[in-house]
């Protein structure tokens, strides 16, 4: 078996197989994978290949520094200063960890591969990456599988036992994360109905508002982006640059799609979608107080499930989320606002394996951090 590097294979044939295969997805492509190594991601990603050059699969992988600080604020100042020269000199700080991920991504293979040969290729991937793991010192492995990929969607979905195969034996979060994925062949009423009892009443409430909805208007980039950059400075304390989204613009084209909701003829609430073959993600959202008031966010992402079940998509994908409060409350609160949608959750399909004794150091302070954490949480809850 050999494992060609991704920039010798001809991107046709790396886009014919991402097409073909029922794991293949939008971020598989050669252009979305070219752009990932653009941002500044090292790009490891590689295909998998029998001796006599048959290609059995691909998989994006990236090479990409986490820092992480100390949650002391004093500690933490000083790093941050110490890693602002280190970064002027282009050295890795002692609080960069080195992480190989397949980023949004995961493995596609062949279609002709049955399933003795599915599992046996995803084990050889597994082989490679911790290789990999080893040649560049990292000090974790992560692994996604691509959730709107046709062969997670449906009743074949594979369990985390194929991840487990792989050697990737922890889950990527603390906690498991889960997934909600809507089957829009169901009829639109049966959608609604599986709706939060909350999430549907926001949505009749926002109709009575007089709320609208604009899909791919013009300057809609333009248009969004007033909406993000506003709630995200108000919510994150920092928004992406307009370039951000002209440059997504640029490479995704027919499968970026923006959605505006509209209330007293001015834009209140946004929604970002990417869509590809015969599924769709929620990429992101935002709103304006004013958009708040008049509960537009679950109205404006139920109108982009609606439009997409229009279009003749077969699932819509609302994300993966945080199901439980941990040390990020934000978000853990993006996450439950995703869990209204549905009351069907699925275990995130993610793995990790951890390389260094620094980092397993670092994965055991953290737990005894959340577990703390819970119990002070679960105490407040009681006396409320």
């Amino acid at each position: 078996m050999k494992f060609p590097a991704f920039d010798t294979i001809p991107s046709e044939e790396w886009d014919a197989l991402v097409m073909a295969s029922p794991d293949g997805w939008l971020y598989q492509t050669h252009a979305y994978i070219a752009d990932a190594a653009a941002q500044g991601n090292r790009n490891l990603s590689f295909a998998l290949m029998t001796d006599t050059n048959e290609m059995l699969g691909i998989c994006p992988i990236y090479l990409t520094l986490d820092t992480r600080y100390s949650r002391n604020p004093i500690f933490r100042f000083f790093q941050r200063a110490i890693m602002f020269f280190l970064r002027r000199m282009k050295i890795q700080g002692p609080w960069d960890y080195r992480i190989l991920s397949s980023g949004f991504s995961g493995p596609a293979l062949s279609p002709r591969l049955g399933a003795k040969g599915r599992r046996k290729a995803f084990k050889d991937i597994g082989a490679r990456l911790v290789a990999l793991g080893h040649q560049e010192r990292v000090d974790e492995i992560q692994l996604r599988f691509t959730e709107m990929a046709e062969a997670n969607t449906g009743e074949g979905r594979p369990g985390l036992s194929l991840l487990w195969a792989m050697g990737l034996t922890e889950p990527l979060a603390m906690i498991p994360r889960s997934a909600v994925i809507l089957d829009l062949s169901q009829p639109l009423e049966k959608l609604r109905s599986g709706l939060d009892e909350d999430c549907r009443s926001e949505i009749n409430r926002a109709m009575k508002e007089g709320c609208g909805c604009a899909v791919d208007p013009d300057s809609r980039v333009e248009r969004y982006y007033h909406i993000h950059e506003i709630s995200w400075n108000r919510t994150m304390g920092h928004a992406h640059p307009l370039s951000h989204f002209t440059d997504m613009e640029s490479l995704l084209g027919e499968h970026m799609h923006i959605f505006l909701a509209r209330h007293a003829e001015a834009d209140v609430a946004g929604v970002l979608i990417h869509s590809f073959k015969d599924a769709v993600i929620y990429w992101g959202g935002c709103s304006l107080l004013e958009g708040q008031k008049v509960k537009a966010n679950n109205y404006l992402l139920f109108e982009a499930v609606k439009w997409a079940k229009e279009q003749g998509h077969k699932w819509f994908c609302v994300g993966v989320f945080d199901a439980y409060p941990g040390m990020n409350l934000k978000e853990y609160r993006v996450g439950q606002y995703k869990a209204q949608f549905s009351s069907r959750h699925l275990e995130a399909l993610e793995g990790r394996r951890i390389m260094s004794s620094r980092a397993q150091h670092y994965d055991s302070r953290m737990r005894t951090r959340l577990i703390k954490h819970r119990k002070a949480q679960s105490r407040l809850d009681e006396r409320e």
